[in-house]
């Protein structure tokens, strides 16, 4: 599945389950755009999303994703959230890799909770690109090699 900016994923809210059974790709435009996805999305294979450059905003209170999963946020102040603090957690099983581009980024990984942890099952590169980067996690747990953090205070 294929989705781009202005598509229904973009500034998607109160989905309760979202699966798609394959590949997704979300092209991102230039300028802001911000995406929620307030609910469970899982995806069975590789997830790949491109944002163009602007200040964008992407969070997933639950994500799960059974292959590869890319970001590639562009320039820009970017934040990506995976997570809801409290509440419900994400799933990577496969490799990860996160660039959040030029800009002052920001990464959160919220503690879920002790029960509910999300969770990467294979490697993990986090590269907040260049500028002033923050991330906050907590309640992560790494499975595999410990994670790869570049250009993050």
């Amino acid at each position: 599945m294929t989705t781009r900016k202005n598509d229904f994923f973009n500034g998607l809210l109160g989905v309760t389950y979202f699966e798609i059974r394959g590949n997704w790709n979300y092209t991102g435009g230039n300028g802001r755009d911000s995406m929620m996805v307030d609910g469970p999305l899982t995806v069975w294979g590789s997830a790949t999303i491109a944002r163009g450059g602007g200040d964008d905003g992407l969070g997933f209170s639950a994500l799960t994703v059974g292959s590869r999963f890319r970001v590639d946020a562009g320039a820009g102040d970017d934040w990506l959230g995976i997570g809801e603090a409290g509440g419900r957690a994400g799933r990577f099983d496969g490799p990860v890799t996160i660039n959040l581009g030029i800009g002052n980024d920001t990464l959160e990984l919220p503690d879920t909770g002790a029960d509910k942890l999300t969770t990467f099952n294979s490697t993990a590169l986090f590269d907040g690109g260049t500028g002033a980067n923050s991330r906050i996690v907590a309640g992560v747990k790494f499975h595999a090699i410990p994670p790869v953090w570049r250009r993050f205070a």
